[in-house]
């Protein structure tokens, strides 16, 4: 409500038109209690702009959705500097990985540099685990942005199943396409067990481009049911047998090729 009658126009247009025209009313708020009560009790969504409240509103309005507005609110508050539409379905649980969206159809970004968070923590893009996604920031142009392929269902899919330690079983069960369109965002496509793999390790990982690095092979054949190890060994295998193989065919004689 304290935002300009200009940005609350552009903002609520946004949220009202194609695939977002079934939200009825958005309010925008520099500053969530600013907002008449009997409003803030009968809307479903609020929409943060700005980014010029204090800190300490911004972790009272966030602590109504969430446990974790300690370490939450900082990223909302860099997302809002940066225009970013902070966006709370009241509708939903604090629990559910939904209730908390940006521009409502795209997912936090994160960084893997100059990060006020645990840097060793970064394995998983999530809007619901902020000590996992530190925000981006305009002022540090060597920071990394990672663009995830999962959708936010997905990320957090990927987030548990590494901090439960059951990643490689994750990888390994092949969704069904019904399962992907939830866990993929629309248009990136898995159409094999190979890409899948490599889709969740980037995303468990944080990595972008092509490059998957050193340790994707080890990744690969635990996710296979294999070592790195027993590999090596089948390739010494073949060679001691080849060599075996040309030793015993130098003792040959002609009558061998009969």
């Amino acid at each position: 409500m304290d935002a300009p009658k200009k940005i609350q126009d552009l903002i609520t247009g946004y949220f009202t038109h194609g695939r977002h025209k079934n939200i009825s009313c958005i309010y925008v708020a520099q500053r969530f209690f600013a907002i008449p009560k009997a409003i803030r009790e009968n809307v479903n969504y609020i929409s943060l702009h700005g980014g010029h409240g204090s800190l300490t509103d911004t972790k009272r309005i966030i602590r109504l959705y969430t446990e974790e507005s300690e370490s939450l609110a900082p990223v909302i508050d860099d997302l809002t500097l940066q225009r970013e539409f902070v966006v709370f379905d009241l509708r939903r649980s604090k629990s559910d990985p939904l209730s908390i969206r940006v521009r409502w159809d795209t997912s936090l970004s994160s960084i893997t540099e100059q990060s006020q968070f645990n840097p060793s923590s970064i394995s998983v893009q999530s809007q619901f685990d902020p000590s996992l996604n530190p925000v981006r920031s305009q002022s540090e142009p060597s920071s990394i942005t990672v663009r995830s392929k999962f959708s936010p269902y997905g990320q957090k899919a990927v987030s548990e199943a590494k901090k439960g330690g059951h990643l490689i079983e994750f990888a390994r069960v092949f969704p069904s396409p019904k399962e992907r369109q939830h866990l993929l965002v629309p248009g990136v496509l898995a159409k094999n067990t190979d890409t899948w793999i490599k889709f969740v390790f980037r995303e468990a990982y944080g990595l972008s481009g092509k490059t998957l690095g050193a340790y994707f092979q080890d990744f690969l054949a635990k996710v296979q049911g294999r070592t790195a190890k027993t590999e090596t060994l089948k390739t010494e295998n073949v060679k001691e047998l080849f060599s075996r193989y040309e030793a015993l065919k130098a003792t040959w004689t002609v009558e061998h090729y009969k």
